[in-house]
């Protein structure tokens, strides 16, 4: 049985509740996946599981990780996180923010045709799931998380949901060569 290496990072507690994102890498794997758990009354549930590709896929479902490192922010933590897939190159910034986890996602898309850019990731087969003006909410355990994409300077992002998957992604998908950015915020609602 491999080891694995874990990095993680947490919200405030609210309501005995609180969010936290587990980076982990498989002694046997070349990335890093990460969970958003949620930590309610003494129990843990792996509410959103990233979907990941392989060494082989160019544009995987989502960014391919190789390097996370675990950074004080001062008010707070963040999990900062590099990769590289075909000859693009991806980043990950994962901070908390109170009672939320903020992810800043980039790619820079260095020649050819730009795939399908998105953090994927798995729903809890329990979680109820509620679209929104604000993005999804999320019901699991009597626990509303709330999912919303976020703008940042020129970027705007979008949720697509679907049976067991969310998929956050950048809105325009345009194949052109350059810098694509997609960002999302996940709270517990009180």
């Amino acid at each position: 049985m491999s080891s694995a290496e874990t990095l993680s990072i947490a919200t405030a507690d609210v309501n005995g509740c609180r969010l936290v994102a587990v980076a982990r890498k498989e002694a046997d794997n070349d990335r890093w996946d990460h969970r958003i758990v949620l930590q309610s009354v003494g129990e843990t549930f792996v509410l959103l599981e990233s979907i990941e590709g392989d060494a082989e896929t160019a544009w995987p479902p989502s960014p391919p990780l190789q390097e996370i490192h675990l950074h004080d922010l001062g008010n707070g933590e963040a999990l900062l996180g590099v990769g590289m897939a075909g000859t693009s190159h991806w980043s990950i910034s994962l901070s908390t923010k109170s009672n939320s986890l903020v992810a800043d996602l980039a790619c820079l898309v260095k020649s050819g045709i730009a795939g399908p850019l998105s953090s994927t990731y798995r729903v809890h087969p329990a979680a109820a799931t509620k679209s929104n003006d604000n993005g999804v909410d999320l019901l699991l355990h009597k626990v509303t998380v709330r999912l919303r994409p976020k703008t940042v300077e020129d970027f705007s992002s979008r949720i697509d949901e679907s049976d067991d998957t969310i998929r956050i992604a950048p809105m325009m998908e345009d194949q052109s060569i350059g810098q694509k950015r997609w960002c999302f915020e996940i709270e517990i609602v009180a």
